[in-house]
């Protein structure tokens, strides 16, 4: 099997960092959490870590493009198995209680 799509579950320090490291490996990713604000400050977290890259010359513009348009954004309540139904794999970031 070849995994092409991951879908994240938590879209928080932890889940985005994740969706960051799958988005530079060249997978689609999807990130999910209950709450639109907290997807849109992930993805602009991984925009501002993509720009870093891009500053240091780890990575050009267009490569930084490419991975940024890779982040599909997917907002649910829904349980982690039917959170992101397309994705071939799926970690799931808990939270300690």
């Amino acid at each position: 099997m070849t995994i092409k799509t991951v879908g994240i579950i938590g879209a928080g320090t932890m889940g985005n960092g994740i969706a960051h490291i799958f988005s530079k490996g060249g997978f689609n990713v999807v990130l999910c959490d209950v709450q639109q604000p907290l997807l849109d400050k992930a993805i602009a977290t991984i925009g501002k870590n993509m720009d870093r890259e891009v500053a240091k010359g780890k990575k050009t513009a267009e490569e930084k493009a490419a991975r940024y348009a890779s982040l599909g954004r997917e907002e649910t309540s829904a349980p982690a198995a039917e959170a992101a139904p397309g994705g071939d794999e799926a970690p799931e970031e808990e939270k300690g209680e």
